[in-house]
C-alpha cells in the first residue's frame, strides 16, 4: 500500500472516528523513517571510518585543512569503494557541470605549456569556490611526484564510479604529462548511493 492510499485512509479513519489505528499507522511509518535514517547515517559514517583506515591508500593529506575531503566524505552516501586500475587518459574531470578529458584541465595545460598565466586564472577560479591553491604549492608537487613517482599509499588519486575525479588532479596530470594517456595508475573509485 502506497503512503498516499495510507494517508488517505487515515483520513477516512479520522473522520469515522478511529484514532487509534490511525495513530499506530501514523507511528508505524514513523519509526520505518527513523530506522532507515538511522541506518543510512552509520552506514556512512562506517565507510567513512573504513576508507581513513584503510592501509592500501591515504586520502588524507596535509594541504586538507581539518579533513575537509574526508569531511565531505562523511556527508555523501557512499555504497562502497575499490581500489582499481585505470588509464590515465579515461579519467575526466567535471568542472561547473561540464564534464572534460584530464588533458583539457587547467593544471595539465600549464605543465604543457609551462605558461604561469594559465595556472594563475585556474587558481582565482578555483578560489571563488574557497579552494586555495598556489603555482608555489603545485610546483612542490610536481618535483615530489617527480622524484617519487606516483604511490597510492601517499596520496589516493579519488574517482567516482564515471571516473570523474573527486580528488587528485594535479597529481593525475603530472603523471599524464610524464608516461601519457596510456600509463596505467591504482585509483579509489567510490560508488554512491542515489539520493
Amino acid at each position: 500500500m502506497s503512503i498516499k492510499s495510507k494517508i488517505s485512509k487515515g483520513l477516512k479513519l479520522v473522520r469515522d472516528g478511529e484514532y487509534k489505528e490511525l495513530i499506530d499507522e501514523i507511528l508505524k511509518i514513523a519509526r520505518r523513517k527513523i530506522i532507515w535514517f538511522c541506518h543510512n547515517h552509520f552506514r556512512k559514517k562506517y565507510m567513512f571510518l573504513k576508507m581513513r583506515n584503510d592501509p592500501r591508500f591515504m586520502i588524507k593529506e596535509p594541504r586538507f585543512n581539518g579533513d575537509d575531503f574526508l569531511n565531505m566524505l562523511l556527508y555523501r552516501p557512499i555504497k562502497k569503494y575499490e581500489v582499481c586500475k585505470i588509464k590515465l587518459g579515461d579519467i575526466r574531470r567535471s568542472w561547473n557541470g561540464v564534464v572534460m578529458k584530464l588533458s583539457d584541465v587547467s593544471p595539465y595545460k600549464y605543465l604543457v605549456n609551462n605558461e604561469n598565466k594559465i595556472y594563475e586564472e585556474y587558481c582565482e577560479k578555483v578560489k571563488a569556490v574557497g579552494d586555495v591553491r598556489s603555482m608555489e604549492k603545485f610546483k612542490k608537487l610536481i618535483a615530489k611526484v617527480e622524484q617519487e613517482n606516483y604511490d597510492i599509499k601517499k596520496g589516493a588519486i579519488v574517482l567516482n564510479d564515471k571516473n570523474i575525479l573527486m580528488d587528485g588532479q594535479h597529481r593525475a596530470c603530472i603523471m599524464l604529462k610524464n608516461f601519457g594517456p596510456d600509463y596505467v595508475v591504482d585509483v579509489v573509485r567510490l560508488y554512491y548511493f542515489n539520493v
